[in-house]
């Protein structure tokens, strides 16, 4: 009898926005089509989009662990979703509001597993990226929340909405 072959997962093209690192790419395996270079923000947003998926591969270190990257409210807002390490805002959001999968931090395996899990299944990447869009346009992770509990602390404390 003739074996039957696996069809073939899709083969990811891999950019690196910012300040990607060649060892990250590397150790992905063997991919093809890794474009790497610094690229200037207005396009950022044309890549974000055409993305199945963006990656924000943070190390956990006191100063990550401590902020918040825009970059992560950005893709949130185009509807991808996002592949994120452990570092602990990025996680928080992630999990929150449903909008990607987390990777243990600076663990290439894990990353690599995350990584075909949305390249094998786009109906998951719709679904995750909806909800951060939907978070972000539509529900408590964006300004406008954000500005109300902020304006019920400060206003309690001097009436700052007066100004």
């Amino acid at each position: 009898p003739r074996r039957r072959r696996r069809p073939k997962a899709p083969r990811p093209r891999w950019w690196g926005v910012r300040s990607p690192r060649a060892a990250l790419v590397a150790t992905l395996g063997a991919l093809v089509g890794a474009t790497l270079g610094h690229q200037p923000f207005h396009k950022v947003f044309s890549y974000m989009v055409m993305a199945n998926a963006n990656i924000i591969p943070h190390k956990s270190n006191p100063q990550n662990d401590n902020g918040l990257p825009h970059k992560l409210c950005q893709n949130m807002m185009v509807g991808r979703p996002v592949i994120v390490s452990t570092s602990r805002p990025l996680r928080r959001i992630v999990e929150t509001y449903g909008c990607g999968l987390v990777f243990e931090a600076e663990n290439p395996a894990d990353f690599a597993t995350k990584a075909r899990q949305m390249v094998n299944d786009p109906a998951l990447c719709e679904q995750l990226g909806n909800a951060g869009k939907k978070a972000t346009l539509d529900g408590s992770f964006n300004w406008e929340s954000s500005a109300e509990v902020l304006w019920q602390v400060y206003g309690r404390n001097n009436d700052a909405r007066e100004l």
